[in-house]
């Protein structure tokens, strides 16, 4: 029975809790430094709540005054503040951070990683007025397509003829229409 290697998943203990986590994003500041890219974060903040999305900066430098008025006139909200976050030892990119809290560095490497230069990191979020701007928006698109979908092409109103044709309508549908045709014969080939 000594000689016996553990097998696997059999030798692991069972799970206490099994559930859902949450996505973290790491962004630097190259990551927000076009307008596009901010508005991607506004998108990614309102469809996916529930993700962490995490800005790190160099301690005592912080982040610009500018960046955050860009930031804030967005609807993007700093939501917590951290510190003591150290690049690691053997980073996998070029915002791999570790924490490591004073006294708490036990083992080698997260010593070698808190001689480093400490830093900071901000947690974003959408400030409440972004959140019902875009609902408002999105609503209404939605509600624009639903009626867009439904309309008549053959309309049988009082006009020239007593019959007539709604050309938007025609003209939205055979575009439609000639899209899928398209995209149908790209799948074929």
């Amino acid at each position: 029975m000594a000689d016996q290697r553990p097998e696997f998943p059999e030798s692991l203990a069972h799970p206490i809790e099994i559930g859902k986590g949450v996505r973290v994003v790491r962004l630097s500041f190259a990551d927000l430094s076009t307008a596009e890219a901010i508005e991607n974060l506004v998108s990614d903040l309102y469809w996916h709540a529930d993700d962490l999305y995490y800005l790190f900066f160099k301690h005592g430098e912080g982040i610009a005054p500018a960046l955050l008025r860009r930031l804030e006139s967005y609807g993007i909200t700093s939501e917590t503040t951290q510190f003591y976050f150290f690049r690691h030892p053997h980073p996998i990119d070029e915002i791999d951070f570790v924490r490591v809290l004073p006294g708490e560095a036990q083992l080698e490497w997260q010593q070698k990683a808190a001689a480093g230069q400490m830093h900071g990191r901000i947690t974003f979020g959408l400030a409440p007025w972004r959140k019902k701007k875009l609902d408002l928006a999105y609503a209404a698109e939605a509600t624009a397509s639903a009626i867009a979908n439904h309309e008549p092409t053959i309309e049988l109103k009082p006009n020239f003829s007593g019959i007539g044709i709604n050309l938007h309508s025609a003209l939205r549908r055979f575009k439609a229409w000639w899209g899928e045709q398209q995209r149908s014969n790209d799948r074929v080939e």
